[in-house]
Parts: structure tokens; C-alpha cells; sequence
């Protein structure tokens, strides 16, 4: 389903918690794990998102008319989440400790940060499993090992890695993924702790 919406990836006020790192940029464009969140969200839609930050950071790109699915971004995806977006109904929010992950509404422009409450909903429906919110910046180091590795999955789904010159020295050669732009020669690629891409 999230391959048909229009996806809106938002700050919550809370985003200030993330400094220095969003004081010039939007959470959806941090680095955490192999991808940015906006790049690890446009891979799983398999299109553009939007965001949706402070006032001084947003783009004045062209907006997308309609309907949308706005994502907190400071969540990682995982497969609980992606099912409940694929069954998130309008009027209902998803929430995870306190933290709204998602709702549907329409064009950003005229939704603030501030106007992100669950006071608006119907019905509430939380996310009971364990899940990465990222609230401070020692959480991008915390979970990036979980980041990369569903970043590595993400990535590689269904492709084959590049082969890789006899020159090379591989251990753990399951774990490891090479583009065919890259150049390896004479290198000690250890995958044993996890993946490498």
C-alpha cells in the first residue's frame, strides 16, 4: 500500500532534542545506518516523500495535491509498523510512547508541527512491540547496528553483489554486498560481526 499513498515525512517540536544535528536539516535527512530516513523511506514506498520540519529548513518544493500518510521521522521502520501503516485508517493516529508515528492528512502546508496532537483522532492505536525512536543524538550510535542492518537487507533484497577479485581477502562473504561502481583490490573485508555494503 505505501507504494500508492503520498508520504509526508514530519518533525515533531521535539526534533530541538536532536541538536546539533537537525539545527540545519530535517530529521528525515540524518544518516543513521547506510541511509538517510528520507532515502530509507523513499526505497521502502519506491518513490519521492516530502518532509515536513521547521519553517527555516523546508524546501519550497512542489507539494503533491491530496491525501497523505504522514510518518513521524524519527522512527525506524520495522515489519510491525509497515503493516500498520498498511492497515491505518483516517481519523485514527499510531502512537509509540507518547510519540505520534503516523496519520493521514492533507497537504502539508497547512499543518504545523505544533498542530501534531493526538487530540484530533478517534482512535488511538499503539505500537506494542519494541521500536527505535530516535529522541537524542546518542541514539543514532545506540541503534545504528540495527539501522544497518535493516538498511543491508533493504538494499540487497532479490540483487547480487558485484564479484569480487581473488586480490581480496573476505571473511563472513554472505554479509558482504559490493555496487558495481566500486573498486576493491588487495582489501580485508571482515563481515563477521555483520554486514558490510
Amino acid at each position: 500500500m505505501l507504494k500508492e499513498v503520498n508520504i509526508v515525512l514530519f518533525d515533531t517540536v521535539q526534533r530541538g532534542l536532536l541538536y546539533p544535528f537537525t539545527q540545519t536539516r530535517a530529521v528525515a535527512d540524518i544518516r543513521f545506518g547506510i541511509l538517510t530516513v528520507k532515502e530509507r523511506w523513499e526505497l521502502i514506498a519506491e518513490k519521492k516523500v516530502e518532509t515536513l520540519t521547521a519553517g527555516y529548513i523546508n524546501s519550497a518544493e512542489t507539494l503533491i495535491p491530496g491525501k497523505k500518510l504522514f510518518i513521524n521521522a524519527a522512527i525506524l521502520p520495522n515489519t510491525e509498523l509497515l503493516k500498520m501503516l498498511d492497515e491505518l485508517r483516517p481519523s485514527e493516529v499510531i502512537i509509540y510512547n507518547n510519540h505520534i508515528i503516523a496519520f493521514w492528512g492533507e497537504q502539508h502546508q497547512f499543518i504545523s508541527l505544533e498542530d501534531i496532537s493526538n487530540a484530533r483522532f478517534n482512535k488511538v492505536i499503539e505500537i506494542n512491540t519494541d521500536a527505535i525512536y530516535i529522541s537524542h543524538p546518542w541514539h543514532l550510535f545506540q541503534y545504528n547496528d540495527t539501522a544497518i542492518r535493516f538498511d543491508f537487507a533493504l538494499l540487497t533484497k532479490g540483487r547480487q553483489s558485484k564479484n569480487i577479485p581473488d586480490t581480496n581477502k573476505l571473511i563472513s562473504s554472505e554479509n558482504i554486498f559490493i555496487e558495481d561502481s566500486a573498486v576493491l583490490e588487495h582489501c580485508i573485508i571482515n563481515a563477521s560481526a555483520g554486514p558490510v555494503y
